[in-house]
């Protein structure tokens, strides 16, 4: 599917027995930017609403965050805040899915950009969890979790393959604004990287490292590399410290350099302030 180029049907939620009901907000658009009725919507690095976009992978990561669905058509507005848009951020749609099969039931499922869903990961925003699938149309029923998390423990993860300059975010500005304290980070290694390393720093959205570097040579596939000693909250070392991403900053993995071959899932375990 492509990105949407006009308004479509609100995807619905299905209205079956179990189906609660939906969580809606209504949040400040940006300016110059038009909201398409029924399309996936994000927030900017400032907290305005736009179309998602993904942020896909690359030197310079810009996508946003997911929020929902957007239930009304905006006009483009001359400065940000001038219109709000109701969004649905919590609960049950019904939507197009690519390859969706009955055995998929349960899996994550992610927005790809304003009109696509997919069950690939990298680079996407998770959206919510396949709760049926319905084999006529081949659509799928999500739910969408609500946006809370601050003060609660969390686990992040992000595909990366070790080739020059390749960024994953790992965390979007908008859902950081308290500070985020990483208490673990690690790669599991998926290629192994060969005979030359690859190196993967971790840095916040200004590009200001955290001090957290993964070091892959020939490590066997499955193994976990951790970070340096002040990356090791649990176990770690007496005297080391924790990481701080400041707030209404996010986070990112960046190839620093580049290996033979070699690819991994970034994860790291933290803590919203």
């Amino acid at each position: 599917m492509a990105a949407l180029t006009k308004d479509r049907a609100v995807p619905a939620h299905g209205g079956d027995w179990g189906q609660g009901p939906n969580s809606y907000a209504d949040l400040p658009v940006a300016a110059s930017t038009a909201i398409y009725k029924g399309g996936f919507v994000g927030l900017s690095a400032t907290g305005y609403l736009e179309r998602y976009v993904s942020s896909a992978t690359g030197t310079a990561l810009t996508g946003k965050r997911y929020v929902g669905i957007a239930q009304e058509a905006i006009a483009s507005q001359t400065a940000d805040g001038d219109k709000k848009c109701r969004v649905q951020i919590a609960g049950y749609f019904r939507h197009a899915l690519s390859g969706v099969a009955v055995g998929d039931v349960g899996k994550p499922v992610f927005a790809s950009d304003d009109n696509t869903l997919s069950i690939v990961s990298a680079g996407n925003s998770l959206v919510g969890r396949i709760v049926e699938y319905n084999a006529t149309d081949a659509t799928a029923l999500i739910l969408m979790p609500d946006l809370g998390e601050n003060g609660a423990f969390f686990v992040r993860t992000a595909q990366i393959t070790h080739t020059a300059s390749h960024t994953v975010r790992l965390i979007h500005p908008t859902e950081n604004h308290n500070g985020v304290l990483i208490l673990w980070a690690g790669e599991l290694i998926t290629v192994a990287s060969g005979a030359a390393a690859s190196v993967i720093t971790l840095r916040d959205t200004v590009g200001t490292t955290t001090g957290i570097t993964f070091t892959s040579t020939s490590d066997a596939i499955g193994d976990i590399v951790p970070g340096a000693a002040n990356t090791m909250a649990i176990g770690a070392a007496s005297g080391s410290a924790l990481v701080q991403i400041p707030a209404d900053l996010g986070l990112d993995a960046f190839v620093t350099t580049a290996g033979t071959s070699g690819a991994g899932t970034i994860i790291v375990l933290g803590v919203a302030l």
